[in-house]
């Protein structure tokens, strides 16, 4: 993963951390063929400690689909 950023947040001891996965390009699980992007959706983990601290991570993923319209496998990540 890249890590976009750490703050700590101001109205508590919580450290926010966002990250990204690095994977811009896939083949598809099933098949083997070349993936196109679908989304980047963002998924939020807010039960975390890191350092004795808790943590809030955002983990902006990326989701693909297969471009195989043969293929079974619609969208992975």
């Amino acid at each position: 993963v890249n890590v976009l950023g750490i703050e700590e947040l101001k109205d508590s001891s919580m450290l926010h951390i966002v990250i990204e996965t690095k994977n811009q390009t896939a083949t598809c699980p099933q098949c083997g063929m070349n993936a196109k992007l679908k989304d980047r959706p963002q998924v939020e983990l807010n039960d975390l400690t890191s350092f004795g601290r808790k943590v809030k991570l955002t983990w902006i993923k990326r989701r693909f689909t297969c471009n195989n319209d043969k293929c079974s496998t619609k969208s992975f990540s």
